[in-house]
């Protein structure tokens, strides 16, 4: 199956965050993608983003952050972009902060594995 970025993607959902801390991010993402239509139950995402996080930071190194989740209530994959010019502590690899963080999102179920972006 050939991968097709931009059908993840959506201008809606590229934007520059001046948050302060990781949960803030993590909210303004949130926000951002139930305006666009792509979050129904926010506490559920976030209940479960927030689960994801705490096994494991999502803080990948290098400036890059790529916090991820998968639930029943999420109907198809989707990717959120924020842009921290100033970088937020995300407990990354690397312990650096982070610049660019990629929300994304896919449906439980899926066989496809989120890293197959």
């Amino acid at each position: 199956m050939e991968l097709i970025l931009h059908n993840y993607l959506s201008l809606n959902r590229i934007l520059f965050s001046n948050s302060y801390t990781k949960c803030e991010v993590i909210d303004e993402m949130i926000k951002v993608s139930r305006e666009d239509g792509k979050v129904k139950d926010v506490e559920r995402f976030k209940e479960a983003l927030l689960r994801r996080e705490s096994i494991m930071s999502t803080g990948r190194g290098c400036g890059v952050a790529i916090p991820y989740v998968k639930l029943d209530l999420v109907k198809e994959f989707f990717i959120t972009i924020f842009i921290h010019k100033k970088g937020i502590d995300w407990e990354s690899l690397d312990n650096k902060p982070a610049h660019l963080i990629f929300l994304i999102a896919g449906f439980e179920n899926s066989r496809k594995n989120i890293y197959e972006f």
